[in-house]
Order: C-alpha cells, then sequence, then structure tokens
C-alpha cells in the first residue's frame, strides 16, 4: 500500500501514482522478456480520498500502516484486475483533471462492504505512447461499454465478441462478453442491471 499526500485538489498529487504505476507495469514487462519463466502480472487500485497512517490493530498485534475508507476501495480496485484480466484500474475521481492518458471505462461496480456503484477505468498507456492497437481497443470499447450501461445486452455482447475475435487475449472484453450473455440468460433483472455486484474481493 502506497500514498501520495498534499491538496486533494491539486491533480499533480494524483499524477504522481499514476506515473508510478504506468513504471512498474513497463518494468515487469522488461523483465518478463528477459526471463521467459516469469508468469507474474501487477494488479494496481488506485483511489483518492483521506487516510489515516499510523498504529492499527489490538489484541497484541499492531500494524504500522494505512487504513480508512479510501484504502479499502483502493484495495478493492487491486482485487478487481484479478476478474476483469487488467493491470492498472482507478477510479473516475482519481483521474478528474489529468489529461494525456489512454483510458477506457470498465463499467460501474459496487464493492463488499459498499453500496454505492462506482465508475471504474483502466489506464492503458501515456497518450503519446499509445499504440494503433491500443487506440482502436479502447475505440470500440467504448462503443461496446455504452452499449451495455444501456442495457442493451444483445448489441453489447456482439461487440465484445467482435473485440475479442481482433483481441483474443483481452481480459476486460471476455468479462464483459459472459456478463452479457448471463443477463441474458437471467430470468430477472434488478433495477440497475449494468452495475456489477462483486461478491469477492
Amino acid at each position: 500500500m502506497c500514498a501520495w499526500t498534499g491538496d486533494e485538489s491539486d491533480p499533480e498529487i494524483r499524477r504522481k501514482p499514476i506515473l508510478a504505476s504506468l513504471q512498474a507495469a513497463d518494468a515487469i514487462e522488461d523483465f518478463k522478456a528477459r526471463h521467459d519463466a516469469f508468469e507474474t502480472s501487477l494488479r494496481i487500485g488506485l483511489e483518492v480520498g483521506e487516510v489515516y497512517v499510523g498504529h492499527s490493530g489490538g489484541g497484541g498485534h499492531f500494524v504500522y500502516s494505512i487504513v480508512g475508507d479510501c484504502a479499502n476501495t483502493a484495495s478493492r480496485i487491486e482485487g478487481l484486475n484479478k476478474h476483469v484480466g487488467s493491470q492498472i484500474l482507478a477510479t473516475e475521481a482519481t483521474l478528474n483533471g489529468i489529461d494525456g492518458l489512454l483510458l477506457r471505462p470498465i463499467g460501474d461496480y459496487v464493492f463488499v462492504g459498499k453500496t454505492a456503484p462506482l465508475a471504474i477505468f483502466e489506464i492503458l498507456s501515456l497518450s503519446s505512447e499509445a499504440s494503433a492497437q491500443q487506440n482502436e481497443l479502447c475505440e470500440r470499447f467504448a462503443r461496446a461499454i455504452d452499449l451495455f450501461r444501456k442495457n442493451d445486452f444483445k448489441a453489447a455482447s456482439k461487440e465484445f465478441r467482435s473485440i475479442l475475435k481482433s483481441f483474443p487475449h483481452d481480459g476486460p472484453a471476455r468479462f464483459f462478453a459472459s456478463q452479457c450473455q448471463a443477463r441474458l440468460k437471467a430470468d430477472s433483472l434488478p433495477e440497475n442491471p449494468h452495475v456489477i455486484n462483486m461478491a469477492q474481493k
């Protein structure tokens, strides 16, 4: 768990962990290229808000850590990566006012212990370093997720499956293709079927 502290209204405070996350992703990919047996993937969750830094615990077990609702949410977002098949995820508030990033929205989620949905975005790269394939993927995915958010799961499913034909290893497209099929097969849907409730951390 890492924290960058400062005036919450200053976007530079939020830009620093985003750049650090992208650099970590590049470092891991470089290491993988040099070591074929290394399969570990990066999972980072970013959130903005107030935290408490200090001792916590009880019963003889104390830790010095970053705690609070913001830290808990960041941990839930980090865990979402393994379900969606992504590496770097952030809330909309984290990205507010920060330019120069290639992003794609990956839906609205209610995490364990939460009641309100959060819009989550994947950070793929700096805009200046994005490949033509990454830009194409983001454009096509944005159209598909818009259909999903409009509860048009049949059309969204078709779009996500089309994306998988071009990008067969794309985790978010595979995740949402599965979500579409689950909703199309369901006997009934909740009030906001485009919101994904995460039962697991």
